[in-house]
């Protein structure tokens, strides 16, 4: 089985074209895949996100665009995305089979009336997202690292990756289950960076876009049962 690890990083307009570039003047005959399921969602003011689809591109037939709706507009449940290309093999493929697959008429045409309305999107909806995502994301920095932890410095995402490895009993996947379940029985619910193929034990991620009170109650149980941990943890030193 594979799994993918998303930490949430951000390429660089020079590295892009360094990847673009080797590609085509070594003649690897490699593909670019570029998947920018976050590219809406970049709320960090100090980062810039360059689309691969903004810069030449020397071997058009083998550089791809994928894009979907359910991170960028928190819609997980609607199953809506896009792939760009102008590889022949592929795009015959896709009108081949995409009849399998394609999402339900309701679903395309409420989202069509989302992005049709451009100048709802781009000046009122996505800076609103990113002015919201931005806040809670500094909150929740503040709040983890007030404990002990830490959290990676993703720019984008309604996600967030702590590391609460200080807090575990032992430095392994059993220690990190044995974390999971005691924040579980307090209300909390992280997902393990075991079961989504984090190399490390001791790193959860949570859901950063929920409602203001929802959010709120569910790191203040965190926040509570951590510091609770590391209240037992400097009396058993003491001992």
């Amino acid at each position: 089985a594979v799994k993918a690890l998303h930490l949430f990083y951000t390429v660089k307009r020079y590295q892009l074209m360094s990847h673009l570039t080797f590609l085509s003047a070594h003649r690897h005959q490699l593909h670019v895949i570029a998947n920018e399921l976050y590219g809406l969602s970049m709320y960090d003011p100090d980062v810039n996100f360059t689309s691969i689809l903004s810069l030449p591109h020397p071997d058009p037939e083998r550089v791809h665009f994928l894009w979907g709706f359910s991170k960028d507009f928190g819609l997980s449940g609607i199953r809506v995305s896009t792939m760009y290309t102008r590889h022949p093999g592929l795009i015959e493929y896709f009108q081949q089979t995409g009849i399998y697959i394609r999402p339900t008429e309701m679903a395309q045409n409420r989202l069509q009336h989302l992005i049709d309305d451009r100048d709802y999107m781009d000046k009122q909806a996505l800076p609103e997202i990113k002015r919201r995502m931005w806040t809670r994301h500094q909150s929740i920095k503040a709040q983890i690292e007030g404990c002990g932890g830490r959290v990676h410095p993703s720019p984008a995402t309604v996600f967030r990756w702590l590391d609460l490895s200080s807090f575990l009993t032992s430095p392994d996947p059993q220690g990190e289950q044995e974390l999971f379940d005691r924040l579980y029985a307090a209300g909390v619910h992280l997902m393990t960076g075991d079961s989504l193929g984090h190399p490390v034990s001791g790193w959860f991620r949570m859901v950063a876009g929920l409602e203001d009170d929802v959010h709120s109650e569910g790191m203040n149980r965190l926040v509570n049962e951590l510091n609770a941990i590391r209240r037992e943890q400097q009396q058993q030193q003491q001992q």
